[in-house]
């Protein structure tokens, strides 16, 4: 018999496990320490194993490939201050950070290998290819509904004038205003916007979703009446 291959995918995000501690010294002229440790909490990847095993065994699935998902974190702080008289300057400066790399979890890609009657395979093909479509569309609209509530990020820029002046701006993409409340305004102005612009296509992502379902129900209706 012909044989159709069905792909899942199963997600699963990691909870990692952090722990600090420092030096009880807190006097930078005698020095400090701060250790941070962050580890995979294995209650978590047991229960993301756990999970997957059981859906492969309860729809008959198997694992193709598995992925790491890994982020991030890291920081970074600076200070510094300038003093300049008649007789003189000084000044002084200090800045610290730290990056690590992290495991958040996987994606793994599963089939399921499906013998299906010769009569039945172009239906089934053609059903498979509806499903994936209608997943395609489905994925759109969640992107363009995050995109719908994201808002411009409002950006401070400090620039330096002469030896002790500066000039704050701040910006919202090549926009620059001289007062935060205005750049705020525009900011939000622009979010509304782009709500707005965005509920006609996922308005229209909706008619073809509806569509194709309606197609789908239609191909499953005439594969059951070829059975009965």
């Amino acid at each position: 018999m012909p044989i159709l291959f069905e792909t899942e995918w199963f997600v699963w995000k990691v909870e990692n496990d952090h722990s600090s501690r420092g030096s009880e010294n807190r006097k930078f002229h005698s020095g400090i320490w701060d250790r941070n440790e962050w580890t995979i909490g294995e209650k978590s990847m047991e229960q993301g194993l756990a999970s997957l095993t059981q859906r492969c065994m309860e729809e008959n699935l198997e694992i193709k490939s598995v992925v790491p998902l890994n982020g991030a974190r890291a920081y970074d702080y600076c200070q510094s201050n300038s003093t300049v008289g008649q007789s003189g300057g000084a000044g002084w400066g200090l800045g610290y950070g730290w990056g690590v790399t992290l495991c958040e979890g996987f994606v793994a890609m599963l089939q399921r290998r499906v013998e299906v009657p010769a009569a039945d395979y172009e239906t089934r093909l053609q059903a498979n290819r509806l499903k994936a479509r209608i997943a395609e569309k489905m994925r759109l609209i969640e992107a363009l509904s995050t995109r719908a509530q994201a808002s411009p990020d409002v950006q401070k820029k400090i620039e330096k004038q002469g030896l002790i002046g500066k000039k704050e701006t701040w910006c919202v993409g090549d926009d620059e205003f001289s007062s935060e409340a205005e750049a705020t305004a525009f900011a939000q102005s622009l979010a509304k916007k782009q709500f707005v612009d965005i509920q006609q296509p996922i308005a229209a992502t909706n008619a073809e979703i509806e569509a194709l379902q309606a197609e789908l129900a239609a191909l499953d209706g005439k594969a059951s009446k070829g059975t009965s």
